[in-house]
């Protein structure tokens, strides 16, 4: 399974289901960070899925749009991610050159 998302009856809630074969643990925390202030979060292991809840803090109504958002922020970070470990060894390569003392 990819990712999905569910609102909850009271609209007050609503989760997203993300594959562990997408999304690493540290993505999924990143992106969590993210959104900490204004939501309440878990993160529970459903299988070979990981259920992210979430709830506003104040009582505004919670909108399926934030899940949306959330989940391509959740694409984003692993994006940036993935890149990172199969780049970042050149990119470091490169600025330290680019800032070496000059001969």
């Amino acid at each position: 399974m990819g990712t999905s998302f569910f609102m909850e009856k009271s609209n007050r809630t609503g989760s997203i289901l993300a594959s562990t074969a997408f999304f690493s643990r540290e993505c999924m925390l990143m992106v969590c960070g993210i959104h900490e202030k204004e939501y309440y979060i878990s993160m529970v292991p459903a299988g070979s899925d990981v259920r992210i809840t979430m709830s506003r803090k104040d009582e505004t109504p919670f909108s399926e749009v934030v899940l949306k958002e959330f989940i391509n922020k959740l694409i984003d970070y692993q994006i940036r991610l993935d890149l990172q470990k199969e780049f970042g060894e050149i990119r470091k390569k490169i600025v330290d050159y680019a800032f070496s003392p000059v001969e």
